[in-house]
């Protein structure tokens, strides 16, 4: 985005935007490579543009988003147009920096969590359901690359 207003960093942060936000940064920052043995197909992706659509199958082949709380299992649906929260996001953060290391928790987000609030990148876990904020997630991220 060209200057912070155009970039909503103080607004809502929906699953479509945060394939894309996930995505460029485990490619680009973190040099992430998608599996070409994933088949990720969603049937409620039908009215997003071609970009959008990219991102959630590419969020899905890099194992960050569109599975099922086992984080093994594609989704059949990616629920693009619903707001992120904190369990969320902690999850698809934790899966890009340690792969499927903290899968399996109960709930699923538990592990994911703990270990990026021990690792000082995530400080309040104590409210999963919290909707995220789009500024809030990039200074995560950014946080992450630092550790």
């Amino acid at each position: 985005m060209d200057t912070i207003q155009s970039a909503n960093i103080d607004g809502k942060l929906i699953r479509k935007d945060m394939a894309k936000m996930v995505s460029n940064f485990a490619v680009n920052v973190l040099k992430k490579v998608p599996s070409t043995g994933t088949k990720c197909t969603f049937s409620d992706t039908k009215g997003l543009t071609e970009e959008a659509k990219s991102f959630a199958i590419l969020s899905c082949k890099l194992g960050l988003m569109g599975f099922e709380s086992d984080g093994i299992t594609v989704k059949k649906h990616f629920d693009p147009m619903d707001q992120v929260d904190r369990a969320q996001f902690g999850t698809i953060l934790s899966r890009l920096l340690r792969a499927g290391k903290y899968n399996g928790g109960n709930p699923y987000y538990a592990k994911h969590l703990n270990a990026l609030k021990n690792a000082g990148i995530m400080t309040k876990i104590a409210t999963p359901l919290q909707k995220e904020i789009r500024g809030y997630v990039m200074l995560m991220m950014m946080r992450a690359t630092s550790k």
